[in-house]
């Protein structure tokens, strides 16, 4: 017998070794299974917690979704009363507001059932004016956790219906079919070009030999500006010149940083001391941009696009060889090293989840004659069917042209800490 619901809560949970057949011990209980299971938890052994009550928990309990974070000043002291607005972007597009307390700590709670969320949080002083002002977040982390890896091969593999024996010839069949009636299309390649919102490339936006656009960036929201160009440019790398001054480089070409239409270099005030300081330069801007903070950034490395930058950044006489990189932030302010504008991109990595439904063929009168085989294998899943007030519930299904076996499998819990599990055959003939 298989693992299911109650097998999981009531027994493998528990347990430190792996259990095999879990679910035989819930099936059709008796004095010889009573038994067995008395000698299972003697050789596996109980698990015991030694909970210090005097200890403080790591992680509040949450009873709901909630974002909190604490305002501050450039002097990094918290401001009260000032206004923070919550934006929601693409389908969620809340609109929300609150105040800080005295120790400048701000909290939106009661959320709806989200998926996917992505926001933007901007904060303003009493008098409505943006001054100085930065936003943290109190963004969640998880616990520390080990991970154990192992092989494990179920040797005593049960199939619990005909149909799932089938599985392979079904599939074999559909694709047999659908080739038949269908026709073969030439490939069709479709080129478009990544464009980023208000960026200052002198080229115009998305011209450029490598483009990295807000989908791109969304996908490594907390790595850092020099990750995401580790990761992602090929050849970027660092070294030092002939001089022995250090600097970064994709592949032969100077790595020359432009954020917002400004030269970073145009800030820099060399000591005249060679080896790492402009690298410790450069650092300050790669490494305080997360990709969060950032819509987009397009590398030019070949003349074609390069010698617009060449023209305008570099000096008449100097021949060396550069490769710029424009960055455009989410503010647009320049490499100003503060946290930008009071602006705060949120995107947070576990949020609720849309009620999703299983797809499930609807067969009519105006459509019982359509010749298409159905050849699914999962029939119907429902996960969340819920009881009336009798304890009854109904629920039905369209079964597949292949005749045989279907297993109904059948497990829930009625909240107060009940779980119930059972499996039935039907025929279908």
């Amino acid at each position: 017998m298989m693992k299911n619901i109650l097998s999981y809560f009531l027994l493998s949970s528990d347990l430190k070794g792996e259990v095999e057949k879990p679910g035989y011990y819930f099936q059709n209980y008796n004095e010889e299974k009573h038994n067995q299971l008395e000698a299972l938890m003697l050789t596996q052994a109980w698990v015991s917690y030694n909970w210090d009550e005097n200890k403080k928990p790591m992680f509040k309990a949450e009873k709901d979704f909630n974002i909190s974070g604490k305002v501050t000043n450039i002097a990094n002291k918290p401001i009260n009363n000032a206004k923070i607005i919550l934006m929601g972007l693409k389908k969620h597009t809340t609109v929300i507001d609150t105040i800080t307390n005295e120790k400048g700590e701000f909290v939106f709670d009661n959320f709806p059932a989200l998926d996917s969320a992505s926001y933007v949080i901007q904060a303003k002083n009493s008098k409505g004016k943006s001054g100085t002002l930065g936003i943290e977040l109190n963004e969640f982390k998880n616990a520390p956790f080990s991970v154990i890896t192992k092989k494990q091969v179920d040797e005593n593999f049960e199939v619990i219906d005909s149909l799932s024996q089938q599985f392979i010839d079904i599939k074999n069949e559909e694709y047999k079919v659908a080739f038949k009636s269908g026709i073969n299309l030439r490939e069709v390649k479709i080129v478009g070009k990544k464009i980023i919102k208000n960026s200052k490339n002198l080229n115009g936006a998305g011209n450029a030999d490598q483009v990295l656009n807000e989908e791109d960036l969304d996908k490594v929201a907390k790595r850092t500006l020099l990750n995401v160009l580790q990761d992602n440019v090929k050849g970027f790398r660092q070294g030092f010149n002939k001089a022995g001054r250090g600097g970064y480089y994709i592949n032969f070409s100077i790595f020359r940083l432009i954020i917002d239409g400004i030269d970073v270099d145009f800030f820099y005030q060399p000591s005249g001391v060679l080896g790492n300081e402009y690298i410790d330069y450069i650092n300050t801007y790669l490494q305080y941009y997360a990709a969060e903070d950032i819509k987009g950034l397009e590398v030019m490395r070949y003349p074609k696009y390069s010698n617009s930058y060449r023209s305008r950044f570099q000096h008449p006489l100097d021949e060396r060889d550069f490769a710029y990189v424009e960055v455009t932030t989410r503010t647009g302010e320049g490499p100003f090293v503060r946290k930008s504008a009071n602006m705060y991109k949120f995107k947070p990595q576990f949020s609720y989840g849309d009620n999703k439904t299983f797809y499930s063929p609807k067969y009519t009168s105006t459509n019982k004659s359509d010749k298409k085989p159905d050849f699914r294998s999962t029939i119907f899943w429902v996960p969340n069917l819920v009881t009336n007030d009798n304890g009854t519930a109904n629920f039905s299904f369209f079964s597949a042209d292949k005749k045989g076996s279907y297993t109904v499998w059948i497990e829930g819990a009625d909240m107060t800490g009940n779980f119930g599990f059972k499996a039935i055959t039907l025929k279908i003939n």
